[in-house]
C-alpha cells in the first residue's frame, strides 16, 4: 500500500520495536506520514515514542492506515 502525506498510520510490527525501539515505536502507536517514499515513508510518531525527534521511516508492510476518528 502506498500512503500519502498527511495519512495517519499505526505501527504493527512488534519484532521491529523489540529489536530497535530507538527507531520503531510500540505496536499501536499512531503517526502521520510526512514524506512519501515508495516503500518506506517518513513518519512523525507520537512524542516520546522513539528517539531524537520521533521522526523515522518504516516499511509499508509494518504500517496500517488509520481510518475514521481516533
Amino acid at each position: 500500500m502506498m500512503f500519502k502525506i498527511g495519512d495517519k498510520v499505526r505501527f504493527i510490527c512488534e519484532e521491529k520495536h523489540i529489536k530497535m525501539p530507538q527507531f520503531y515505536p510500540l505496536v499501536g502507536t499512531i503517526g502521520v506520514i510526512q514524506e512519501e517514499v515508495e516503500d518506506s515513508p517518513f513518519i512523525q510518531w507520537e512524542k516520546g515514542s522513539t528517539s531524537h525527534d520521533d521522526y523515522w521511516s518504516a516499511m509499508n508492510y509494518n504500517l496500517e492506515l488509520v481510518e475514521g476518528c481516533e
